[in-house]
């Protein structure tokens, strides 16, 4: 492990790539890399590549496309939009052989894509992905993606499975990578990154500098997902030096995003459990909302009974407060009421 100096690194000229974990990051350094610069007084220089993870991989399959050992054997990445129009007609198809009702495709469609992104990232099967389903969800995810690879074009790949063909063409690509790779804001790494950092140790040199490094104790993250992640992720940290300690996550307008938040959180803490499809997690987070005064029996009957008054009440009211038994004494009939 090596921490660079980034601002140096801004001075050893092309023959060198720093790869960052977002594209907020990315921007960073190279701000912090031109005011380092024109501290030097230096007018123009040849500055090393920076880019995220997903840029660094395919300006390596970009390489290796051009590469004359390769000419013409690579796999064609199919795009991020003809994906969900495939994951859509995969969805559609299943739903109409299980004679369901389709709701929302686009929508699941673009969930579908991500959720099987992760788990090609995170290296889980579809039978991993059935054997933890405790609903029918992961069965129609698992029966759509069979449908899905089924309607892939052949000799092609999605883009999140690039570093799985570079990794396969790791000698090859050796030799048109720049001598040194600097990674930076990786707080953990996926089981896909991890077999290419460890396929090329030579080459790499993973920077534990993280995004708090570079902007003192306030982290600046993408979307408020990666905050909600990040959070996690803080205290998957602490309760790994200590599983007893009790943390707390402030988060705002908490009722208006209460599954998103949760799942985000639970993606740091506890990386791929947060999915729809493990249902072990109810107890590891809890979710301090707040009831609404209005759903707190004896209110809500008071509140049922000043309606019934005022305008008579539907009859889904009427039949609660003739359940309800917070107003009624045991001498009055119900039948009266």
């Amino acid at each position: 492990m090596l921490e660079p100096d980034i601002e140096a690194v801004a001075l050893g000229g092309p023959n060198a790539v720093i790869v960052t974990s977002g594209q907020r990051l990315a921007s960073t350094i190279r701000y912090r890399q031109s005011v380092h610069v024109a501290q030097c007084n230096l007018g123009s220089w040849l500055g090393p590549e920076v880019c995220t993870w997903d840029q660094f991989l395919r300006q390596r399959y970009d390489d290796l496309l051009f590469s004359p050992d390769l000419t013409g054997s690579l796999p064609t990445i199919v795009p991020a939009e003809a994906e969900r129009v495939l994951w859509k007609q995969a969805i559609e198809e299943t739903a109409q052989a299980w004679n369901l009702t389709q709701g929302n495709v686009t929508a699941l469609a673009r969930e579908s894509a991500k959720t099987w992104r992760r788990a090609l990232e995170w290296r889980v099967t579809p039978a991993e992905i059935k054997s933890k389903s405790t609903t029918d969800d992961g069965d129609f995810f698992v029966a759509s993606l069979a449908r899905f690879c089924g309607l892939m074009p052949a000799d092609s790949i999605l883009e999140s499975q690039i570093a799985v063909m570079v990794l396969a063409h790791s000698a090859e690509m050796l030799e048109v990578l720049p001598a040194t790779v600097y990674f930076a804001g990786f707080s953990r790494l996926t089981p896909q990154q991890k077999l290419l950092f460890d396929a090329l140790p030579s080459v790499m040199i993973v920077s534990e500098e993280s995004d708090a490094t570079l902007s003192g104790n306030l982290r600046v993250l993408e979307t408020p997902d990666d905050e909600l992640r990040a959070a996690g992720q803080w205290a998957r940290i602490l309760l790994e030096e200590d599983a007893n300690r009790r943390l707390a996550i402030v988060v705002p307008n908490l009722s208006e995003r209460l599954v998103r938040c949760r799942e985000a959180v639970l993606d740091g803490l506890v990386p791929l459990q947060s999915t729809r499809f493990e249902s072990n997690t109810s107890g590891w987070l809890n979710v301090s909302l707040g009831t609404p005064l209005s759903q707190v029996p004896a209110i809500r009957d008071a509140l049922n009974l000043l309606e019934w008054t005022a305008n008579g009440g539907a009859f889904v009211t009427v039949s609660r407060l003739k359940r309800c038994h917070s107003y009624w004494a045991d001498s009055v009939p119900l039948e009266r009421f």
